[in-house]
């Protein structure tokens, strides 16, 4: 088997082997998901407050 397959996710996210593209990447994804959970809570509250 090949050295590259068997790193599994932390060769994946190895900055090294891949350049700044994988990290910014990494990065995109990481803030999508973090927007997402703030819209999610931020419409959570809102529909709390409207509730009385």
């Amino acid at each position: 088997m090949d050295k590259d397959r068997r790193e599994g996710i932390r060769g994946m996210a190895n900055p090294g082997r891949y350049g700044i593209e994988r990290v910014a990447y990494w990065l995109m994804r990481i803030t999508g998901l973090g927007l997402l959970f703030y819209f999610i809570g931020h419409i959570y509250e809102t529909s709390s407050l409207l509730d009385g």
